[in-house]
């Protein structure tokens, strides 16, 4: 079934609709997880002491690789 040209303006309009004044955040998933862990610890250490994972595989999180 084809869709109709007025059918998918009003969905257009009804899309723009919904997001306006939202605002968009383009963030990585590994700069989420660097900003959660500075706000809820100071350093790594602690943070990676209770995952049970090394410093060196945090870090390598964080910078995405």
């Amino acid at each position: 079934m084809l869709l109709q040209p007025a059918t998918q303006q009003s969905w257009q309009q009804k899309r723009k609709a919904d997001h306006a004044g939202k605002k968009r955040i383009n963030m990585k998933f590994h700069e989420y997880l660097k900003q959660l862990r500075a706000r809820y610890f100071k350093d790594a250490k602690k943070m990676c002491t209770i995952l049970g994972i090394s410093k060196d595989v945090w870090r390598k999180i964080e910078r995405g690789i």
